[in-house]
């Protein structure tokens, strides 16, 4: 990986992921209770139609405030263009 950390590396990786057809959201609570953090509670993820995480947050509650800013980066990346 050229001396690309890995955090780097899959953060890429990520951000690479195009969708063109589906995707699915939704709000995770076992994922995160691997995290030390009190103020986490849950995890928010995007997954595309090929079963690729799209993106991924920690959140304290469901509310559509605390993960509004990962959907608006999903909006604006590029080939990242989901079909109703």
């Amino acid at each position: 990986m050229f001396n690309i950390r890995r955090h780097e590396f899959r953060m890429r990786q990520l951000q690479g992921v195009r969708a063109e057809n589906n995707i699915s959201s939704d709000h995770t609570f076992k994922a995160a209770n691997n995290i030390s953090d009190p103020n986490v509670k849950m995890a928010h993820n995007v997954v595309t139609g090929d079963l690729q995480v799209a993106s991924f947050v920690y959140t304290a509650s469901t509310k559509l405030s605390e993960y509004l800013h990962q959907l608006e980066d999903l909006q604006h990346r590029p080939g990242f263009n989901p079909q109703v």
